[in-house]
């Protein structure tokens, strides 16, 4: 996210963030989906930079929009509630993905 962070912020301005956000969800999207029906270690690999830079870009975008779409009185509100949001998912996810992955398989993990 950090890498990508600049180059996003950019490609927003220069083009509307609700187009962006679509990208990055069609990209992250797309990398699940490559990760899922890999069938060697590389396609994995490579599944996993497409659906972090979609991650990075959705993240990114999402800041951005509450920034621009919160007034200021309620702004650090509304980062504080997406922030949190970010962290339980992050937090969550690998304790329910670890609980899945014993009866269902990791394919089943990335949407396939």
């Amino acid at each position: 996210m950090a890498s990508l962070a600049p180059l996003i912020g950019r490609l927003s301005q220069i083009f509307s963030p609700r187009i962006c956000i679509l990208s990055s969800s069609l990209l992250f999207a797309a990398g699940g989906l490559l990760t899922g029906h890999a069938r060697s270690f590389a396609i994995f690999i490579s599944g996993r930079i497409v659906s972090g830079a979609g991650g990075a870009g959705i993240m990114t975008l999402t800041l951005i929009l509450v920034i621009e779409l919160a007034g200021t009185k309620r702004r650090g509100l509304f980062l504080g509630l997406t922030n949190a949001g970010f962290t339980t998912g992050v937090a969550l996810g690998a304790v329910v993905a670890g609980g899945l992955v014993g009866v269902t398989g990791w394919v089943s993990s990335f949407g396939c």
